[in-house]
């Protein structure tokens, strides 16, 4: 059986026997429904640390030879760390994505393929825990532009896992510390080299293993070059993105203020020194890969992409809304949102994050906190972001964000009239215009309309206390 009867018998296997890889294709787009935990708890965080510290010793290969106190040490502190992000949330489990990122490992390494986990970090990356646990976040899911980008950065990872880098890198640290103790500096030195190391070996036999897959391993190539500007927000036409916010644009953002965050904006922190990180330098990577690419040429058959993806995508770009609003990233939600509606201008959760996300935005500018729920250290100053966010600063300059708030919320009320967390939105810009009698009408509104709503026991409170 060649490797692609073998791709789309696993596809097919997909379909067939996991339920939540068929909600894929049925996505809503008037609607969207954030991915909630059910079924059966992993069976990997059932026990205690203790427990599966013990079976990781027993279990894994133990390549450096090291005693079982250092091995204890070495599997726990990682085994905790993973175990508290999974108490705390951050992992999902037994949903679609999870699904379908362990599908694709499983076809890069049918034998003892490593579990897979995606995690609600909203930056983008990939990792390899001690015990070989893959985690991927929805922060890297959302930017990647095809399938067989996504392999690859499995493949890397799985090369982490197969050739044991943590437990190497971690026997490297202890025999630094036993041999130049008095050089703090220079361990750290040696350390980073040895993971870089690391770094492009799994480079190259990620790649390897790609082109003895389905996929397309060039893209190995356009995968490294995105990790350039990987951590900027997804671009999108700026003037788009201000006819999302209302439809009289002007009246509330001058010409000259436009005109102003299209040359310049926020400045993001950047770093591309390699002494101080533990992956190379990123033109390092990508020249080698150049010189892989120089033998290779990808089949004809070769899988670049699929419609699966796409879908997977868009739902961790709607996750990683719903991941940063949670997180009151404000600025950040309400730009995502009106970028996703202009892919789906009728989606109710888009308009409901949108709107929260703008009354938020004027809720801490009254409180004088604006700088708490606005992230700026990745923003670059020629991004669409940087942009928005460049406006967002010129109206709180000139006070006038809270009344661009307020018309956006009217204007997408009059839109969505029957939505109940825009009505309530609408009543709160109200509260902060301080135009009580308007809020106070606009809350009855809702308990006339709403009788058994959601939130009648949020109004009844407000009602009450404006008596």
């Amino acid at each position: 059986m060649n490797n692609c009867s073998i791709y789309f018998l696993c596809k097919f296997c997909l379909l067939i026997c996991c339920p939540f890889f068929e909600t894929v294709a049925q996505l809503n787009t008037n609607n969207y429904e954030p991915i909630r935990f059910k079924g059966t708890i992993p069976a990997r965080f059932l026990g205690t640390v203790a427990e599966k510290t013990a079976l990781d010793i027993n279990n894994l290969p133990n390549v450096v030879g090291l005693d079982e106190a250092a091995l204890q040490n070495f599997y726990s502190s990682s085994n905790h760390e993973l175990q508290q992000l999974f108490v705390e949330g951050q992992l999902y489990f037994n949903d679609t994505i999870s699904s379908y990122v362990q599908g694709i490992c499983k076809m890069l390494l049918p034998n003892n393929s490593p579990e897979v986990y995606i995690s609600k970090q909203t930056f983008a990356n990939a990792s390899t825990w001690r015990d070989g646990t893959l985690v991927v976040n929805i922060g890297l899911l959302s930017r990647l532009e095809n399938e067989a980008q996504l392999a690859f950065v499995l493949a890397h990872e799985l090369q982490h896992y197969l050739a044991q880098h943590s437990l190497l890198q971690y026997h490297s640290s202890l025999l630094n510390n036993g041999v130049i103790s008095n050089s703090s500096h220079v361990q750290a030195a040696n350390t980073i080299n040895y993971s870089q190391q690391h770094e492009l070996e799994a480079d190259s036999a990620g790649f390897y293993r790609l082109t003895k897959s389905v996929y397309d391993a060039t893209t190995a190539l356009s995968l490294l070059q995105l990790l350039t500007h990987i951590d900027t927000p997804i671009e999108s036409n700026f003037p788009t993105i201000l006819r999302q916010l209302t439809t009289n644009i002007l009246l509330y953002l001058p010409q000259n203020w436009i005109n102003t965050c299209e040359k310049t904006s926020f400045s993001g922190k950047k770093s591309n020194t390699t002494t101080s990180q533990s992956h190379p330098d990123i033109s390092l990577r990508i020249t080698k890969m150049k010189n892989y690419l120089q033998d290779y040429t990808p089949p004809s058959n070769a899988v670049k992409n699929s419609e699966a993806f796409n879908h997977i995508q868009t739902l961790c770009r709607f996750e990683l809304i719903e991941q940063a609003y949670l997180q009151a990233q404000y600025g950040y939600s309400l730009y995502a949102c009106l970028m996703l509606l202009q892919e789906y201008p009728n989606n109710n959760y888009l308009r409901e994050i949108a709107v929260q996300s703008m009354y938020w935005l004027a809720y801490y500018e009254q409180a004088k906190s604006l700088h708490n729920v606005i992230t700026t250290d990745i923003v670059e100053a020629t991004t669409s972001y940087g942009q928005f966010l460049c406006l967002i600063k010129q109206l709180h300059e000139n006070n006038t964000l809270l009344d661009l708030a307020g018309h956006f919320i009217q204007e997408q009320y009059n839109l969505s009239p029957s939505n109940q967390i825009i009505h309530i939105s609408y009543g709160q810009v109200k509260e902060l215009q301080n135009a009580k009698i308007a809020a106070r009408d606009i809350y009855r509104k809702y308990l006339e309309t709403y009788p058994q709503g959601l939130y009648r026991g949020f109004v009844w409170r407000k009602l009450e206390a404006k008596r």
